[in-house]
C-alpha cells in the first residue's frame, strides 16, 4: 500500500464522522422546519405570551433538584469506579459534560466533556463509568416507557386488550428478571457477550466490563432509586410546562404524555443533535392525541430544552473558564 493510500485510509474515519455529523444537522433542521411550518408561528407566539409565568418559574426551580440528582448519581459512580472523593472535581466534571453534549448526536460529546476532569484515567474507563451512570436511568425509562406505549397503542389504535395485556405482562416479567440478575449474579452479562470475544474491539473492553462484576447490590439499589427520582423530576417539569401553556392541568394524561415523549426521545436521540426536533415532534404527536394544541406542545418542549439543556450548558461554559484543578 503506497503512501497516498495510507493517507486516504487514515482520513476515512474522520470523514465518516463529519458526514455523520452533517446528516444529523440536516435531520435536526428538517424536523424543526417541518414542525414550525406545521404549527403557525402566530399561534406559537400567542400561546407563549398567554402562558402562566408562575408555572414556568416553578419548572425552572425544579432544575435545582434535577441537577442535584444528576450530580448525586455521578458522585456515587465516580467513587465506585475512580475512588474520587473531591466533590468539586465531580461537580465540574458533570457541568463540563453539558456544553459538550449540546450539539452532538445522542449527546456523545458528554463523554469527552466529563472526562476533562479525569485526565489521569483512560478514556475507556471514563466511557464505562458514564455509561453505567446513564444505564440505570435508561432502564427505568424503558420500563415505564414500554408500559405507557402498550397502553397508548391499545387506546388509540384499537389493539385487542387480550394482545396488549399479555405483552405488558411478559415485559414486566422480563424486566423483573433483569433487575433480579443485577442484584444477584452478574455472570449472565459475560455469558451473553462471550461469542463476541473473538473480535478485537470487544477484547479491548473485556477487562473494563469485568468491573461490572464488582458492582455491589447497594450501588445498584441506590442508582435505581436516584434514577427513578431524576426521571420523576424531569416528568414533573414537563407536566408543569404543559400546564403553563395550556392553562389547565390534567395530571394523568400529562404524566402519560411526558412518559411517552421521554421514551421516544431516548429511542430516537441518535438521529438528531441534542434530541432537538425529535422531542418536539414527539410532543406534538402525543399531546395532540390527548386533546392539547400543537402550539402548547411545541412551546412546552422548547421551554424544557431551554431549562434543562441550555441553562446547564451555559453554566458549564462559565466553569470552563474557572480554574478547576484541586
Amino acid at each position: 500500500m503506497n503512501t497516498d493510500t495510507n493517507i486516504i485510509v487514515a482520513k476515512l474515519p474522520n470523514l465518516r464522522s463529519k458526514i455523520y455529523f452533517f446528516i444529523k444537522i440536516i435531520i435536526t433542521a428538517s424536523l424543526l422546519i417541518y414542525l414550525f411550518s406545521y404549527v403557525q408561528i402566530n399561534t406559537i407566539i400567542e400561546t407563549f405570551t398567554k402562558a402562566n409565568s408562575q408555572l414556568i418559574i416553578l419548572s425552572l426551580l425544579l432544575l435545582i433538584p434535577n441537577l442535584y440528582l444528576q450530580y448525586w448519581k455521578w458522585q456515587i459512580t465516580c467513587r465506585q469506579f475512580f475512588g474520587e472523593q473531591s466533590r468539586r472535581k465531580i461537580l465540574f466534571s458533570l457541568f463540563y459534560g453539558f456544553p459538550a453534549a449540546v450539539f452532538t448526536p445522542a449527546r456523545a460529546g458528554e463523554y469527552v466533556g466529563r472526562g476533562l476532569m479525569f485526565k489521569e484515567h483512560s478514556f475507556s474507563d471514563i466511557v464505562l463509568a458514564i455509561f453505567i451512570d446513564k444505564f440505570f436511568t435508561i432502564l427505568v425509562t424503558f420500563l415505564i416507557g414500554t408500559a405507557g406505549t402498550l397502553l397508548f397503542v391499545n387506546k388509540f389504535y384499537a389493539t385487542n386488550i387480550f394482545v396488549s395485556l399479555p405483552l405488558l405482562n411478559v415485559f414486566l416479567i422480563c424486566f423483573t428478571f433483569a433487575i433480579a440478575l443485577l442484584f444477584t449474579k452478574k455472570e449472565w452479562l459475560f455469558t451473553l457477550i462471550s461469542p463476541l470475544l473473538k473480535y478485537k474491539l470487544v477484547l479491548k473492553v473485556k477487562e473494563k466490563l469485568l468491573l461490572l462484576k464488582k458492582l455491589s447490590n447497594k450501588y445498584v439499589l441506590i442508582m435505581l432509586l436516584i434514577s427513578a427520582l431524576f426521571l420523576l423530576c424531569y416528568l414533573l417539569q414537563f407536566m408543569i410546562l404543559i400546564a403553563a401553556f395550556s392553562l389547565h392541568f390534567d395530571v394523568v394524561n400529562y404524566f402519560w404524555a411526558a412518559v411517552l415523549i421521554m421514551f421516544t426521545k431516548s429511542l430516537l436521540s441518535p438521529i438528531s443533535l441534542s434530541e432537538l426536533g425529535v422531542r418536539e415532534g414527539a410532543a406534538v404527536f402525543f399531546l395532540t392525541k390527548i386533546g392539547e394544541t400543537s402550539s402548547t406542545a411545541l412551546n412546552a418542549s422548547l421551554a424544557l430544552f431551554a431549562i434543562n439543556i441550555i441553562i446547564p450548558s451555559l453554566i458549564g461554559l462559565v466553569l470552563l473558564f474557572v480554574k478547576s484543578d484541586d
